[in-house]
């Protein structure tokens, strides 16, 4: 079956954080690429960052590792919200593996730490917190 390693990717992370009840306590939603209109923080964005394909000598794809920022957003005057849902992201993230339809996640571990002031929202200060995350990703 032929499978956007990428997108498997990103389903994978999607599914393992809006299923955890106790992030879902903390945040409202968790968005793929960018919240909707009227989203009421804290929530979180899922985007991809960026990806390369192992290959054989043959130019047969093994696998993927894809790189993805994985970020809980909201106010400053909610900072602390924010810093415990990105630690509960990143327990359900951290040397982690699982499977989504037509793939199979052999490994998904933080590479960086994220702390990153966001522009003012209705006067506001913004904050993100979270990390970039790496998945090992092989189509089934």
């Amino acid at each position: 079956m032929s499978v956007m390693e990428a997108y498997a990717g990103i389903k994978f992370l999607y599914n393992t954080l809006k299923g955890d009840t106790q992030l879902m306590a903390l945040v409202t939603d968790v968005y793929m690429n960018r919240a909707v209109d009227g989203a009421v923080p804290p929530f979180v964005i899922l985007s991809h960052q960026a990806g390369s394909d192992k290959l054989t000598a043959n130019a047969i794809r093994l696998l993927t590792k894809s790189l993805y920022q994985v970020c809980v957003e909201g106010p400053d005057s909610i900072s602390p919200i924010l810093a415990a849902a990105a630690a509960r992201i990143d327990d359900l993230l951290k040397r982690t593996n699982g499977t989504v339809a037509g793939a199979a996640i052999d490994a998904c571990y933080r590479e960086m730490p994220l702390l990153l002031g966001q522009p003012p929202v209705n006067g506001q200060e913004w904050s993100k917190m979270g990390g970039l995350y790496r998945l090992e990703i092989q189509a089934t």
